[in-house]
């Protein structure tokens, strides 16, 4: 049996983008670690290596619970858009094949936005997360509002901006 000239084009061109997507993702796989092994090293060098661990274990503890956060609310909020589309509409996906697609198009753009969401917070408000937590009292107070210095030199700027970010 002969394949149709069409869909061998079509396989082809599906192998080259895969194969065109595997090696740009390797590449930036590898730059990353390069970039990753050459941070540790040079840490070690100077003898810093726990602040390097510090800032990656911080925006670890950061991102992971924003990213579940945004997964799963945007999931939930994708569901009932879909719900409400259809009911409107008066439409149903009858085939298991057009259920499948749009569940795997819902969990795909709602990852999408807990990555990109989580990498955004991440890379603004680490370091002023760990001045908030570790902060400490200077034990002298300002005459206008009585509150500690410390409270002004790491835990305002946070509360600041963590208010812009949530907008």
């Amino acid at each position: 049996m002969e394949e149709n000239p069409k869909a061998k084009v079509k396989n082809t061109r599906k192998r080259v983008t895969v194969a065109v997507v595997i090696i740009i993702l390797a590449a930036a796989v590898i730059l990353a670690c390069t970039d990753f092994i050459t941070d540790i090293i040079w840490f070690n060098e100077v003898g810093y290596v726990s602040v390097f661990l510090t800032e990656i274990v911080t925006k670890i503890k950061i991102g992971v619970p924003v990213f579940l956060v945004v997964t799963v609310l945007s999931v939930i909020a994708l569901t009932a858009l879909k719900n409400n589309f259809l009911k409107k509409n008066n439409f149903d996906l009858e085939s298991d094949r057009d259920k499948k697609s749009v569940r795997r198009v819902r969990l795909v753009i709602s990852v999408a936005l807990g990555v990109f969401l989580s990498v955004v917070l991440i890379q603004k408000l680490w370091f002023q997360m760990l001045e908030f937590f570790n902060s400490s009292s200077f034990n002298i107070t300002d005459p206008l509002f009585n509150n500690d210095v410390g409270f002004y030199m790491f835990k305002y700027q946070f509360l600041k901006g963590d208010r812009k970010s949530v907008v």
